[in-house]
């Protein structure tokens, strides 16, 4: 697969990590001292890696501290940085800097620019989770007692296609929702009953003739699904209904002409993510729901750390950062909160159209709740409301 989609990419570790090896790399290591630093005990351990005496650390940490930030000479630096100033002290002569005011300049004279360049930014709108709750957590429930490897996944937006080609196609770039902490023990299932997506929470089945009985969700009529990881398609057969959404690609990748080369099949709930062998950045993929394809990455891998990360097992996959939502409002009113998603109804000027329940009713239904044409709804849950 490798020579069909690639490697070479800035952003794309081009060695392959066994996470099993990484970890068994660690454990030859003595990490005493790593594993129990903790900020009672800095002092101490500096002054003894280090040969300096108390006096050096203090000197250090009054130099070090962001309460020298806020420096009056440096009130004077931010304003003509990022105020309305924006000439360059004669004695700065970095590039960088002259860069920056002209991108500055750029984004608030062109507003298209503006829009383009915030797009770009990776941490434009991202939410970072409190983690207070763990600490309120049992002694009791099991911890963390050994070595272990927490791997950082990134499960990015739904992929859109498009039948457009050429310079018509629009690019989008591609949106991590959502970002998850896992440990190397835990199955590659236990990451898939985290992931959030409203193509699980959304029933699937037409309820226009009766909008108030409640229907299954996608999540809980088609429950199969793969993650795709190194050439290997990790099945969901947890339960006996499941079926193996990989097998039809697995059979047509096997021709010699595509060049695709041998893939296999595995299932995720008997897989451990210490059992994979992973490249950093490389996108993957997760599908459910059919044709629901989400890029996942594997962004970073490191070891436990007691003095950061929750001790709790059961706190993993632990979701630790979101991607911000604007709520979308009711077509009709352009006030409330969309609850239905109607196709297909002639009197609409575009289909599909997004209805508020007050809405949805009035315009649907006559005074006795029945339909008023033909047409099909769909109970809509925003993703505002689950992510």
């Amino acid at each position: 697969m490798d020579l069909i989609k690639g490697v070479e990419r800035p952003w794309i570790y081009n060695g392959k990590i066994n996470v099993r090896s990484f970890l068994d790399l660690w454990k030859t290591q003595d990490l005493s001292l790593e594993s129990n630093l903790t900020p009672e005990t800095l002092d101490e351990q500096f002054t003894k890696m280090f040969d300096v005496d108390q006096e050096m650390i203090d000197s250090l940490k009054e130099d070090l501290s962001p309460d020298c930030l806020t420096d009056v000479a440096d009130e004077g630096w931010k304003d003509c940085i990022y105020g309305d100033k924006f000439a360059i002290p004669d004695q700065v002569k970095l590039v960088s800097v002259a860069a920056q005011v002209k991108h500055i300049e750029k984004m608030k004279a062109d507003r298209n620019y503006h829009s383009h360049a915030s797009q770009l930014l990776k941490y434009r709108n991202y939410t970072f989770l409190d983690n207070s709750e763990m600490k309120k957590r049992s002694p009791d429930e099991q911890k963390i007692t050994d070595l272990e490897v927490i791997l950082n996944v990134q499960i990015f937006k739904p992929m859109k296609f498009s039948l457009h080609v050429g310079e018509h196609r629009k690019h989008v770039n591609p949106i991590a929702e959502q970002e998850f902490l896992c440990l190397g023990g835990q199955f590659l299932s236990a990451l898939r009953d985290e992931i959030i997506c409203p193509v699980d929470a959304n029933p699937v089945e037409d309820c226009s003739d009766d909008p108030k009985k409640s229907k299954p969700s996608g999540g809980e009529i088609y429950t199969s699904g793969f993650f795709f990881i190194d050439d290997c398609f990790y099945n969901d057969f947890r339960k006996t209904s499941n079926i193996d959404y990989s097998q039809v690609i697995v059979d047509w990748a096997k021709s010699s002409d595509r060049r695709i080369g041998e893939l296999r099949s595995a299932k995720m709930e008997a897989t451990c993510f210490i059992d994979l062998t992973i490249r950093l950045g490389q996108p993957y993929v997760y599908v459910h729901q059919g044709n629901c394809e989400h890029m996942i990455v594997f962004s970073e891998m490191r070891l436990f750390s007691p003095q950061t990360d929750s001790p709790f097992i059961d706190d993993y996959p632990r979701l630790f950062k979101t991607v911000n939502k604007t709520a979308i409002m009711c077509y009709m009113c352009g006030i409330n909160v969309p609850k239905w998603l109607v196709f297909d109804n002639k009197r609409l000027p575009d289909n599909p159209w997004l209805f508020c329940e007050q809405c949805f009713m009035s315009f649907n239904y006559d005074s006795q709740k029945k339909k008023v044409g033909h047409f099909k709804a769909f109970p809509y849950l925003d993703k505002s409301a689950i992510i």
